[in-house]
């Protein structure tokens, strides 16, 4: 996991407006894989200061609709992401993301620096 790149200081940035949410579970996956204490401290900090969106039971079958649809394309991506994908659409945010795998969702406004 490339915390540091993910979590650089985001100031400065012209396409970074407006408020900044968290999937629920974004929190558990990224502290889970945290490398050391200084690091998992530093996840602890920014999720502890972000709203939380949590899923609906509508989401969720938009997520499993939307993983149907990728897979119709020839994209598998793990269900954390595709449910991710689905909150970005239904609310209009921007997926800030080290995973490329992001840009195969259709509509989805990816930024990524990895």
């Amino acid at each position: 996991m490339a915390v540091g790149r993910l979590w650089r200081p985001l100031s400065g940035r012209r396409w970074l407006k407006g408020p900044c949410f968290a999937a629920a579970w974004c929190s558990t996956s990224c502290c889970g894989g945290a490398k050391g204490e200084a690091e998992k401290e530093k996840l602890v900090s920014v999720f502890d200061g972000l709203p939380q969106l949590d899923v609906s039971g509508e989401t969720w079958i938009e997520a499993g609709l939307l993983a149907s649809k990728l897979r119709g394309k020839g994209q598998t991506l793990p269900m954390s992401d595709v449910l991710i994908a689905t909150l970005a659409l239904k609310h209009g945010a921007v997926v800030l993301t080290i995973d490329r795998h992001f840009f195969a969702v259709e509509g989805l406004i990816v930024r990524s620096e990895a």
